[in-house]
């Protein structure tokens, strides 16, 4: 989980938000409430829509609120990570923002986060595994 979380306020202007994204080199950002509550994700996806609908109007307007579609999946911080591989590869989610039971926003969850831990995963099962008689006589003759 990642900490602090680039989030933005339902009333954040949009035009900041995602001059803020581009800038950062990120590809979304949870969207909370005053008290900190998860409603939503920018997206860049969302991005690209909203500036390719107003590219022949100018820059858009308005608020971050205004240009989220609903409410968003969050996972809770005892999620294992073999749940989130299966939350991951059935959708098309990028990043889960991690939530306490009130909904507030505690951290983010990225792919990139999930390939990590399974790597690590994979590396303490390796250095874990007792080689087999056959690896013990072939590092003998060796």
């Amino acid at each position: 989980m990642n900490t602090p979380v680039l989030a933005f306020g339902e009333s954040d202007d949009i035009s900041e938000a995602i001059e803020t994204l581009v800038k950062r080199g990120f590809s979304g950002a949870p969207v909370v409430d005053e008290n900190r509550r998860v409603v939503g994700v920018l997206s860049e996806l969302d991005c690209m829509r909203l500036l390719s609908e107003a590219a022949y109007e100018g820059w858009p307007e308005g608020t971050v609120g205004a240009h989220i579609r609903g409410a968003t999946d969050c996972i809770s911080p005892d999620d294992d990570v073999f749940g989130l591989v299966s939350r991951f590869t059935g959708g098309t989610h990028r990043r889960f923002p991690v939530a306490d039971e009130e909904g507030k926003l505690i951290g983010i969850v990225t792919r990139r986060d999930v390939l990590g831990a399974l790597e690590l995963f994979r590396q303490r099962q390796e250095r874990a595994r007792k080689p087999s008689t056959y690896e013990l006589i072939a590092r003998r003759r060796g």
